[in-house]
Formats: C-alpha cells, structure tokens, sequence
C-alpha cells in the first residue's frame, strides 16, 4: 500500500524524492554503460556518450552534470505550480523511472551473462 501511495503521490516534496532516485538511476545507467563500452567494446545506443567519448572532459561527469542541473532547474520551477502540472510531472517521472529500471535491469544480464 505504501508504494502505491508513493507512486500515485505528486506532492512536491514527494517530487523531490523520485527525482533524487531519477537521478541515481540515471548515473548507474551512466556507470554500467562506461564499464561495458571500456570492458567489452560494446556500441552505445545513446550519441551523448559516442560523442563525448573523444573530448578530453569525462563522460561521468559531463552527463550527470548536465542531468543534475536540469533537475535542479525542474526542482526550483516546481515550487510556484498547481496542482496540474504536478499530477502531469509525476506521471513524466515515474514513466521515466520504469524505463531506467529497464535499462539498468539489462545492463545487469548483460554484465551477467557476459561473464
């Protein structure tokens, strides 16, 4: 039942806390992703990471950066919105949770039957 609650939630303070778990998946995607590309030599998907993979600055903190100033922006914006616009956030939010639950989930087969 708490878990219901949780994701039917779109109080800010709620908000909050899946973004800050957003977040973390989105960095282990980042982590897996180097590790794999660095281990195996297997093609990201993503351009971000091709991309950034030739410029001196580190692929981690390049998109986490960019990520983390997004949802800070997202997170100062927040505050003066209805009711609304945060039932509609939280939808964004957990939809794009689900995908990077996914995401990670095969990267840990991926990693696992690699072996």
């Amino acid at each position: 039942m708490f878990l219901v609650n949780y994701i039917r939630s779109y109080k800010v303070r709620t908000l909050k806390t899946k973004f800050i778990t957003l977040y973390i998946l989105n960095v282990l995607d980042i982590i897996f992703t180097l590790l794999y590309v660095d281990a195996y030599k297997f093609k990201e998907g993503k351009g971000l990471i091709q991309t950034v993979k030739y410029i001196d600055f580190p692929d981690f903190f390049i998109k986490t950066g960019i990520t983390l100033l997004l949802l800070v922006i997202l997170n100062i914006n927040m505050r003066n919105t209805g009711d609304k616009p945060l039932f509609y956030s939280n939808i964004i939010i957990m939809l794009s949770m689900i995908f990077y639950i996914f995401i990670n989930i095969g990267h840990i087969i991926s990693g696992i039957s690699s072996f």
